[in-house]
């Protein structure tokens, strides 16, 4: 008489869902793509959410709220966004309302925030801070103005509110900032990136001479300085700030 062996119970890797989202967090695109989503349906459905939230999504007030109904259905919640086409200065009542699902409902994994805005007068705006202080494992800021708008009413930020989680800050480039970034002393660009009391990587199409001596000084917390020298012949450099 054949004594049946009991059928051996998978390891807990492949039982609970926390384990199983941990781990496809480590691994790159390719194997995600090709082998993760080979083993199982809930290793398929991780690995699947994992690409998803690796792509940069871009939300204007149009498609915002589908993203909203689509991620609370689905909890694909993408951790690069970048949010495009919001007045930050002055928020018509719909962009308010959607700016505030949005931070109290989609901020938690975000990684890399990309904003359609630049500080108005040196002061970031609380509705951008708000926004800040909700994503908890920001690493990567950048302002990236399609125009500049300016605000109805003045507003400035508390004193004493950073986000020591940032570690790279980013300007993107258009006329309008190279202007206002040439008009800025090294003390009025230290205002901005201040919040970010960690910086360690600072980029920029541009930057001023002085605004980067400052720096090269090996003043600060920054280490790394990425710019394109327009009048040189070479593409994007990296500048070291040595200890």
């Amino acid at each position: 008489m054949e004594l049946s062996l009991p059928f051996p119970r998978p390891h807990l890797a492949v039982t609970l869902p926390e384990i199983v989202r941990e781990i496809v967090s480590f691994l790159p695109n390719h194997d995600l793509r090709e082998n993760v989503t080979r083993v199982s349906r809930r290793w398929e459905d991780a690995a699947r959410k994992r690409l998803i939230s690796r792509v940069c999504v871009t939300l204007t007030p149009k498609n915002m709220a589908g993203y909203l109904e689509q991620t609370n259905i689905r909890g694909n919640h993408h951790k690069c966004v970048f949010l495009s086409e919001f007045n930050f200065e002055d928020l018509s009542h719909e962009e308010s309302n959607l700016l505030e699902n949005f931070t109290y409902r989609a901020t938690p994994l975000i990684t890399e925030l990309h904003l359609d805005y630049f500080p108005h007068e040196l002061f970031i705006h609380p509705h951008v801070a708000t926004l800040f202080s909700h994503c908890p494992k920001l690493e990567f800021v950048s302002f990236s103005p399609k125009t500049f708008r300016i605000p109805t009413m003045k507003s400035s930020l508390s004193s004493g509110v950073s986000f020591p989680t940032v570690r790279k800050f980013k300007i993107g480039y258009n006329s309008g900032i190279d202007a206002v970034l040439k008009t800025l002393s090294a003390t009025n660009f230290l205002q901005i990136v201040s919040i970010f009391p960690n910086l360690k990587i600072l980029r920029g199409e541009t930057l001023p001479q002085h605004v980067l001596e400052y720096f090269l000084s090996n003043k600060g917390s920054i280490e790394t300085i990425s710019m394109i020298l327009h009048d040189t012949h070479f593409d994007r450099k990296t500048i070291p700030v040595s200890d």
